[in-house]
């Protein structure tokens, strides 16, 4: 069909063309449909081989800036700590002998105290009264080294408030405008009283016109030392300009000074609170110094009990010990009747009596009762 539509020489004339156009993909085995399949398959393949290296370069891509984005961020760790252990260590090497002295005295503590939680049987009884004394010991160093201490830092947070903080707080108050209008009006005043004393010392005609930088008030700036100053070259105000600007600065030392010695006083007040109540909570959880009752450790019964060791007292559970008298208060009384001293706040959790509020309200029962029992009869 072929041969007669278009003739022998011009299909021999395309079988040369296609020869040559798909020499590299056909070598003429197959028919025409077969041939253009076979492109078209190996077309895919080509296609779907760029494609996968296309992923694959992506992926490869992705791998290595994810790569990229751990190893900045190792590196912005690893900087981080360095700058935090330079830190540490220029803070120890800043560190008062007070300060180390302070947390051994905490070292101490810590050590008293895991001594004391240990249970120990009736045979290590003295090692557990020398625990005792250990521990008082310790907390007593620390309340006196963590004043000296405190008193060491008053003295760095003073300078460091007079300084740096004063010095931070006039340079941000002369950023804005309330600044600088106090900045101009202090070298209105400066410039003015240099101009007093310069011109009081100077020529006739100068002597003359001193008193006109004299101001009338203390807190106005005379006419003359306004125009002078609006006058007069900047370069001429730099002297005038630094001393207003030492009397803003020593204005807030003065201040953060105040301020310093409020926040210390304060810091002072809560120290003695905060160890006051630590020698509450001790006497609270160990017993007094001088106590004679010791928590020991029974093997036989596998439990805890308490020990008087000079009477030979025993009780197995917690007893409530007057922090006066070291006597024993029963579980239903308000007070240590021997002394007449009220319970510890330690000592009213083990209380097992009624509460006023509770008193109260027995009485009123009782007495409506009593009132019902009239009516009845």
């Amino acid at each position: 069909l072929r041969q007669r539509l278009l003739g022998v020489k011009y299909w021999e004339k395309e079988t040369e063309a296609r020869k040559i156009m798909f020499a590299g993909y056909d070598s003429l085995e197959h028919s025409s449909w077969e041939s253009i399949k076979e492109i078209l398959t190996i077309k895919a393949k080509e296609r779907q081989d760029v494609a996968t290296a296309h992923d694959e370069e992506l992926q490869r891509n992705e791998r290595e800036d994810l790569q990229s984005d751990q190893e900045r961020a190792i590196e912005r760790h690893r900087e981080r700590q360095m700058r935090r252990k330079r830190k540490l260590q220029q803070l120890k090497a800043e560190e008062l002998p007070e300060e180390v002295a302070e947390k051994e005295a905490v070292d101490r503590l810590k050590k008293a105290k895991e001594d004391m939680e240990r249970d120990v049987p009736y045979d290590e009884l003295q090692s557990r009264l020398v625990a005792r004394k250990e521990l008082y010991d310790a907390l007593e160093n620390l309340s006196e080294c963590a004043q000296k201490a405190r008193a060491a830092r008053e003295g760095k947070m003073t300078e460091r408030a007079i300084n740096k903080d004063a010095e931070a707080k006039t340079d941000e108050l002369l950023m804005t405008k309330e600044g600088q209008k106090r900045l101009k009006y202090e070298v209105q005043v400066q410039y003015g009283q240099e101009l007093l004393h310069k011109w009081s010392d100077g020529n006739r005609f100068q002597a003359a016109l001193a008193p006109l930088f004299q101001p009338p008030d203390e807190e106005m700036v005379p006419l003359a030392t306004t125009v002078a100053v609006a006058v007069v070259p900047q370069s001429s105000l730099a002297a005038a300009r630094e001393a207003a600007r030492t009397v803003i600065l020593d204005e807030h030392r003065e201040e953060c000074r105040e301020e310093a010695i409020e926040k210390l006083e304060q810091k002072k007040r809560d120290q003695i609170q905060q160890f006051a109540k630590m020698f509450e909570e001790f006497e609270g959880e160990y017993g007094t110094v001088n106590t004679k009752w010791e928590r020991l450790w029974d093997n036989a019964s596998y439990a805890k009990y308490w020990y008087n060791w000079e009477s030979g007292a025993t009780e197995w559970t917690r007893p409530a010990i007057c922090h006066k008298c070291d006597e024993f208060i029963d579980p239903m009384d308000v007070k240590c009747f021997s002394c007449d001293a009220p319970r510890t706040r330690a000592n009213m959790e083990l209380y097992s009596g009624i509460s006023a509020a509770q008193f109260k309200a027995k009485r009123m029962a009782e007495e409506e009762e009593d009132e019902d029992s009239v009516y009845t009869s």
